[in-house]
């Protein structure tokens, strides 16, 4: 194609796209210079922007754990690099950080996937938030029941770990008020006041919090677990729901977490 193709392509792409000009800019930051080349000027300049910011979080990262940086997989490097310069949520930029500096950890590379950064590039700031809750939850203060018998050796659980931890959705719940992501105060013990009182807004937490855990599950970061409860076994049974952590959910908060290079230790 030569320049006067390209050009003539180029104006005929202006002319076409003009009328939205003033939405361009509203919908994308600035004025759109190169219609014709999806305004590439001004996306560089804003990823690059994010480079800077990353890699001085990610410096700091690894100045405080002290380790020696090692090269990176160009199969990890290039989607990483690419997917956190297009984020600017400060919660998934941490975690873009966190995972860059512990996939260059010597100790702690062979437990970075690759398919932890599609993983990150799927999820919203509120799936990230709350995921952390539940990690914590599960990790630091041992809230849930255990349930798994699949660990057991000669009656006692082996190698209990924090994917053992269950949790039914009242528990969840509250983690999903304590991450700061519901406008109602409670959403595990409601009242016909509370309805009253908060109305719509009650169904709309409700509405994103099961989106939510409805996204962790299908990145395969939560498991739900259906057993029977503990009525005699009938067809009137009752059914017990309780969610946890998966192991894929468990490395992947670790991986994404800048102090993560402790807990994989």
């Amino acid at each position: 194609m030569t320049e006067e193709e390209k050009e003539l392509i180029k104006s005929g792409a202006d002319a076409a796209m003009k009328p939205f000009a003033n939405l361009l800019e509203k919908l994308f930051g600035g004025p759109v210079e190169e219609i014709g080349g999806m305004w590439t000027d001004a996306l560089k300049i804003r990823r690059f922007k994010r480079q800077v910011r990353l890699m001085q979080r990610v410096q700091q990262i690894i100045s405080e754990a002290g380790f020696e940086p090692k090269r990176l997989p160009d199969r990890l490097s290039i989607p990483l690099l690419n997917a956190a310069t297009l984020e600017d949520d400060a919660t998934l930029q941490e975690k873009w950080a966190a995972l860059l500096a512990n996939a260059a950890n010597p100790r702690l590379a062979d437990r970075i996937s690759p398919d932890f950064v599609s993983i990150l590039g799927q999820l919203s700031s509120r799936d990230a938030k709350f995921l952390d809750v539940l990690y914590g939850t599960a990790r630091i203060s041992r809230g849930g029941q255990l349930f798994s018998e699949s660990r057991k050796l000669g009656g006692r659980l082996a190698n209990q770990g924090i994917s053992d931890r269950e949790f039914t959705e009242d528990d969840l719940r509250d983690m999903f008020v304590t991450a700061g992501l519901s406008q109602t105060p409670d959403l595990k013990h409601m009242t016909f006041g509370d309805l009253d009182k908060y109305g719509d807004q009650i169904q709309e937490d409700l509405r994103t919090f099961r989106l939510t855990i409805d996204s962790l599950q299908r990145q395969l970061l939560v498991v739900e677990t259906i057993r029977a409860g503990v009525a005699p076994l009938s067809d009137a049974t009752p059914m017990m729901t309780t969610y946890s952590l998966s192991e894929l959910g468990t490395a992947f908060v670790t991986a994404c977490t800048a102090s993560g290079g402790n807990q994989l230790k």
